[in-house]
């Protein structure tokens, strides 16, 4: 197996990571930065989902016809603990903002995850950029999507 490395092989140091990136050419651990907020007890997950290219064609009918309703997707464990069962509505907060919509109970995700697909509109019950910070992944200079805690709490029916 050849790869696309000037040495054809796995390469651990890379100086073209110094040149594209500003990064040390060879990676080491550093820890998230959680904003302050590395006491919340949940680290939200944004997935894409296959009706949508991110919020691109939410506003199709055709594509709102065959799309459920989006759910907060929760571990059996961490539902348990906080007496959470599939359908309760859920309030989903930190410092940024919070975000509202019904939970659904699932062996799929992990302990200490809540899962919710990204490009939701705020209509349709989204909206969680309102909770996601202003910062950029290392190389690529995205959003960092993935490096958000939150909380959650039950809402009165």
């Amino acid at each position: 197996m050849k790869f696309a490395t000037p040495s054809g092989k796995i390469e651990l140091w890379s100086e073209r990571a110094v040149k594209l990136w500003g990064v040390n050419p060879l990676p080491t651990y550093e820890p998230l930065d959680n904003f302050g907020e590395a006491h919340l007890p949940m680290r939200l997950m944004t997935p894409n989902i296959a009706s949508r290219i991110h919020s691109q064609f939410g506003n199709l009918e055709v594509v709102r016809s065959v799309v459920e309703e989006p759910v907060w997707e929760i571990s059996v464990a961490d539902a348990r603990s906080r007496g959470l069962k599939s359908g309760d509505m859920i309030r989903v907060f930190n410092s940024r903002g919070e975000v509202t919509g019904r939970v659904s109970v699932t062996h799929r995700v992990k302990s200490g995850s809540l899962v919710f697909p990204n490009g939701i509109w705020l209509g349709e019950g989204g909206g969680v950029n309102r909770l996601i910070a202003p910062s950029e992944t290392d190389m690529g200079h995205g959003a960092a999507f993935h490096n958000t805690r939150v909380d959650i709490e039950k809402m009165a029916p």
